[in-house]
């Protein structure tokens, strides 16, 4: 079935883990929408997750920090989550804690040029306010079951699964927006070796972003998504969605390249962004982080 000279076989095999992972993706996958004059603008994507009792949307540290800085010029700005509908967006309320500058302390040659950001891990923890969880209705959080802090991302199956802009729509009558989400199933890029010094197998992941005509020519507005890793290679017979992790959160995409690439941060890294953030959950962290913090 994995037969990779098989492709007709092959796509209607990764055509039923895409419909498999949509419930997955509707539940714990939110679009959050910049509002302005009146009027909501998709933006950016989270996941949802809870640890103890404390619940948060993970999201990109640079779609944090342009929401900051926009706000000096647009004092009514504000963020928005969806709850499953268009008519349900619900105030992204609570606190956040976004990294800005991470950099290799072992090369501090390197040179951050473009609109590269000086951060390699590129992570925003927004903690919901309980008012927030309450109205998230037709949403769910993911826990650590869910979710995998391994650091060998170089096999297997993924899922890109986020929100482009040039898919949303706002209706200037009644304010509602309407997003539509990607689901784009792809595998490791080959040559990480030939990216950017940006990128740090370290504290990233890469995969492929080829050029299907499904995919937007634009992808702002996936930043932040969670990357889900489906399956090792070859996928089994009975693959069902239970066996999906998310393990990395969406934070660059390298258009400018033959190979185009997506570069995601690994989950260990938010881990630890959580510890810095609440403290009293370091040691339940660690046990889930063995000989690591």
């Amino acid at each position: 079935m994995n037969d990779p000279a098989d492709p007709e076989r092959v796509n209607a095999l990764y055509g039923r883990m895409r419909d498999a992972m949509i419930p997955l993706v509707r539940r714990h996958v939110v679009s959050i929408a910049a509002c302005y004059d009146g009027m909501p603008h998709q933006y950016a994507t989270g996941t949802l997750v809870q640890f103890s009792e404390h619940y948060f949307v993970v999201t990109a540290a640079h779609a944090i920090e342009a929401y900051d800085k926009a706000k000096k010029t647009k004092p009514d700005l504000r963020l928005l989550m969806d709850n499953g509908n268009s008519e349900a967006l619900v105030p992204l309320d609570g606190h956040y804690r976004a990294t800005q500058t991470v950099r290799d302390p072992e090369n501090p040659r390197q040179v951050i040029v473009g609109d590269e950001r000086d951060d390699l891990w590129d992570i925003a923890v927004w903690e919901l306010d309980r008012r927030v969880v309450g109205a998230l209705t037709t949403k769910g959080f993911l826990n650590r079951a869910s979710i995998s802090i391994t650091d060998d991302l170089t096999t297997g199956v993924y899922l890109l699964a986020g929100f482009p802009c040039s898919w949303a729509h706002a209706d200037t009558p009644t304010g509602d927006l309407r997003c539509t989400a990607i689901l784009y199933i792809t595998h490791p890029y080959p040559e990480k070796d030939t990216l950017p010094e940006t990128f740090d197998q370290r504290f990233h992941m890469a995969l492929c972003l080829g050029d299907d005509p499904q995919v937007p020519v634009k992808l702002e507005g996936i930043s932040g998504c969670a990357i889900w890793r489906l399956s090792d290679m070859p996928v089994k017979e009975n693959w069902s969605a239970g066996e999906a992790k998310v393990v990395a959160v969406e934070t660059c995409v390298y258009r400018k390249r033959a190979l185009k690439a997506i570069r995601g941060t690994k989950w260990r890294w938010v881990a630890t962004v959580l510890m810095g953030m609440h403290p009293e959950l370091r040691e339940s962290l660690r046990l889930w982080l063995p000989g690591k913090e």
